[in-house]
């Protein structure tokens, strides 16, 4: 499994030796005692937390393949420095991706971004050909397609898979075929999207027709229309005003609107009459973004029964009252 690299993780050093972070002013180098000679593999390096970070391999070390690969990788970097003793020793170890939770049954908010938030969409023929792939997809995949959205540079979808595990299968045979199809058209090699898609499990019984809104609302909060039915590549117009899309299956929340297709379609478009609440959008915003599932307590001691592992999506940062935390 790949990993990112996004947190200093101190260590104590192989001499056995009581290492302690020492705050150097400005730089914020994290400096630590050892007296063991180390020889650099990497010099310092700052990120967006202005915190230099070196990392080092032992200098009689004759082989690296014992190393992990983040300390491994290190090595064919210049700056040698042979036979430096060093007294500060920081290893910045890469920490795994939170595994993404699908469920049977269950609706399951996506988001894919195109690379470093550049567009994926350049032309109208590009919007109809990833919805006709996305229309062929759901029928492989078994899943119920309940709302969606193409903005520019991303997409939201908002389905329920029968089996958890053709969501993967899913994503990615759209997303190859819409990149094999657009590096054809425009003449262009690499990558289109970025990195993985997102994904949170919603609880349905009281945050599905909130994320439908939120999903179907997006150029409405992108100020590209000023309402969701000028927008085309949505599925604001059958939910809300009944033109014919193939590809939907509406939730049976959404079918118990009204008692035929006319009353659910009015009944939908009473709820885009107020605006979602800002607390409502972040904590969708926040779940999606964290691969976490978005609900109340209840919904997340269900899936810790189901999966074995406690997940709630949680505000970043350090938590208060341990500011000695590393």
């Amino acid at each position: 499994m790949r990993s990112k690299v996004n947190k200093t993780v101190i260590r104590h050093c192989p001499s056995g030796s009581d290492c302690r972070p020492l705050d150097l002013g400005p730089s914020k180098i994290l400096r630590m005692e050892c007296p063991l000679p180390f020889r650099p593999a990497l010099a310092s390096a700052s990120d967006s937390r202005r915190a230099a970070v070196a990392q080092f391999i032992p200098q009689n070390a004759k082989s690296t393949s014992g190393l992990r690969p983040a300390i491994r990788s290190a090595i064919a970097m210049p700056g040698w420095i042979k036979g430096a003793r060093l007294d500060y020793l920081v290893y910045h170890l890469p920490m795994p991706r939170r595994p993404r939770i699908h469920l049977d049954g269950v609706p399951l908010h996506i988001v894919q971004r195109g690379h470093n938030r550049e567009p994926c969409f350049f032309a109208e023929e590009d919007y109809g050909s990833y919805l006709h792939w996305l229309g062929e997809g759901l029928g492989e995949a078994e899943c119920a397609l309940h709302a969606y959205v193409l903005m520019t540079n991303h997409v939201h979808l908002l389905l329920t898979p029968k089996k958890a595990a053709a969501v993967p299968r899913l994503i990615i045979s759209l997303g190859r075929r819409y990149v094999q199809y657009v590096n054809r058209s425009y003449r262009r090699t690499g990558t289109l999207w970025d990195s993985r898609y997102k994904s949170s499990l919603v609880q349905a019984e009281s945050h599905l027709l909130a994320c439908q809104r939120y999903i179907e609302l997006n150029p409405v909060r992108a100020a590209m229309v000023d309402d969701p039915a000028h927008y085309r590549w949505t599925s604001y117009r059958a939910n809300g005003l009944g033109q014919p899309d193939g590809r939907l299956l509406p939730h049976t929340l959404y079918r118990a609107l009204g008692q035929d297709d006319k009353a659910r379609q009015a009944a939908y478009r009473a709820l885009f009459r107020t605006q979602l609440d800002r607390a409502v959008i972040d904590d969708i915003r926040l779940a999606v973004n964290q691969s976490q599932p978005l609900g109340d307590q209840r919904f997340y001691a269900k899936i810790e029964k189901m999966t074995g592992v406690r997940r709630e999506a949680k505000p970043r940062g350090r938590p208060r009252g341990n500011p000695g935390t590393l």
